[in-house]
């Protein structure tokens, strides 16, 4: 169980509270190497100019940063000075931003290099920003050479190169505060609505760290962690920020938007322990047609949707490990359901995370329900007084997903609940076709949606696929499926039709984002 005091401060517990040697290694971005020692200076350095700026206890700081050593820098500098860091995706729509903006009523911007007019955009969208010196542009960190030159014009007066103080002149100090006050917050993908501003307590990602990346994993100071999903992601920060501060693990960073020789090119170089992923991603490797060595990672980790079994089953063959996965989400903060890597059941989503109680809610004579979830850590809810139904009594929260459980306690994910539909009055659960089809086909992707036509009253039903590889029949496996469901589905589980797709778009979370293949689905020349 995690010992920790009842009042402390997040930064300066994640540096301290676990012994791990300042003279450790801590971050490898570029050829850039970063000592535990020279991370802490840097931050100080980072909290102290957040004070010299204005910035104020419990005030918003909004973070429009890739993945570089920057986003240490101010995400703990800012929660060293009691201020709350709000992480959000730097390629975000500025309609979003500016909803964020507002939202969040944020005092102070760190952004990466933009366009002037994007800039003035930002900087004009919100009226708790009083003056140009709020925001603070990050060139401190930056692969491409080219940006600094071409942008200079863009610089305001306060940028993250000027970050060089004197240790006489540091006037900050740790800020403590009690376990359960809140530390950052976290916005939602808003595939539902607009996004919410999760609220994320001091002790939330402690709790996680140490139940999950200590706990389950047994990541170690001798561990070098790659986590492709970025750190404005939950899942990301928690593999990229909190796990190897705690753990003392090294963490390699990276500013570039993923790609497979991106990442294939970074496993080569740097030999990570421990890989992070979405399923989409394990999907592409075992597309990419150069070859990888994989033998220095211990642990293959995937998170943010359902891996199938057919994708993990080829990656043993490839690669001689199963995946290891969970389940989280940005509510709770990180995984609370996970396998573990020994284990072998490739169809289960796991059991839970030590620290976490769960439960399924559910009718007596049914075996799937929706799974509840309570941290041993408060939960603080979303950010204002609406929209908090999904915050229970006693500090549960319900996840809106749907499992089943097995005999041996493992958990099964079988379907969101706002995915379920009817056909001529039947329940319609997609995961049971998407799943049956992943299991027994070469297909990487399948989704289960209906359409709905008003002025017909009727729905009608498309599984949309995508394929394995290169060298599928794509005749033959349409006849075959056809074939299949008119064999083996009763009719209200048919699809009316199935639709192979070249690609689905995902959401930052690395998830299917559904409500866009129902668009192309309307388009006469698709169906």
């Amino acid at each position: 169980m995690l010992q920790i005091q009842e009042k402390f401060n997040l930064t300066k517990q994640l540096f301290v509270g676990n012994d791990i040697p300042f003279s450790q290694r801590a971050v490898i971005w570029n050829d850039v190497q970063l000592t535990r020692d020279q991370l802490f200076e840097n931050i100080i350095k980072s909290a102290d100019y957040l004070l010299k700026s204005g910035i104020r206890q419990e005030e918003r700081v909004v973070l429009l940063l890739n993945d570089t050593p920057a986003i240490y820098e101010f995400f703990l500098g800012a929660i060293a000075v009691g201020a709350i860091p709000v992480l959000i995706n730097p390629k975000i729509k500025l309609e979003d931003l500016e909803y964020i903006l507002k939202d969040s009523e944020a005092t102070v911007i760190v952004s990466e290099i933009r366009p002037l007019k994007e800039l003035e955009t930002i900087f004009n969208s919100t009226p708790f920003i009083s003056s140009r010196n709020k925001m603070i542009i990050q060139d401190k960190y930056v692969s491409d050479g080219s940006i600094l030159k071409k942008n200079k014009e863009y610089f305001y007066p306060r940028s993250s190169k000027t970050i060089f103080i004197e240790e006489e002149d540091l006037e900050m100090s740790f800020v403590v505060k009690h376990q359960d006050a809140p530390a950052f917050w976290q916005y939602t993908s808003g595939t539902t609505g607009k996004p919410k501003a999760v609220v994320h307590s001091q002790l939330s990602m402690l709790s996680n760290t140490f139940n999950f990346a200590e706990q389950t994993l047994k990541i170690t100071d001798k561990d070098c962690i790659y986590s492709i999903p970025k750190m404005f992601f939950g899942y990301g920060l928690g593999n990229s920020l909190f796990f190897p501060l705690w753990t003392g693990a090294t963490v390699i960073l990276d500013d570039h938007w993923p790609s497979m020789d991106r990442v294939t090119y970074l496993i080569q170089k740097h030999r990570p322990t421990i890989l992070f992923a979405v399923p989409k991603i394990y999907g592409a490797l075992l597309k990419y047609e150069k070859d990888t060595d994989y033998s220095s990672v211990r642990i293959f980790y995937s998170a943010g949707s359902n891996l199938n079994a057919t994708v993990n089953n080829k990656w043993k063959e490839t690669n001689g490990k199963f995946v290891t996965q969970g389940i989280g989400c940005t509510e709770i903060g990180h995984v609370y359901l996970s396998t573990t890597p020994t284990s072998e059941n490739i169809n289960a989503t796991g059991k839970p995370v030590q620290g976490f109680n769960v439960r399924l809610k559910k009718d007596d004579e049914e075996e799937l329900g929706e799974l509840h979830v309570q941290p041993s850590y408060k939960l603080l809810g979303y950010h204002g007084n609406e929209n908090q139904d999904k915050f229970l009594e006693n500090n549960w929260y319900k996840t809106s997903d749907n499992f089943t459980q097995g005999k041996e306690g493992d958990y099964v994910f079988s379907s969101r609940v706002d995915d379920m539909f009817k056909i001529n009055g039947r329940m319609v659960i997609p995961s049971i076709i998407e799943n049956h089809v992943l299991e027994n086909y070469a297909v990487n992707e399948a989704v289960f949606v209906a359409l709905e036509n008003e002025e017909l009253s009727d729905v009608s039903s498309y599984l949309c696929i995508t394929l394995l590889d290169t060298t599928t029949n794509e005749t033959v496996l349409l006849r075959d499926l056809e074939l299949d469901f008119s064999q083996n589905m009763p009719s209200y589980m048919r699809p009316n039709q199935i639709v192979v797709f070249d690609s689905f778009e995902y959401n930052s979370n690395g998830k299917i984002i559904k409500k866009k293949i129902i668009e192309q689905l309307r388009q006469p020349a698709l169906i």
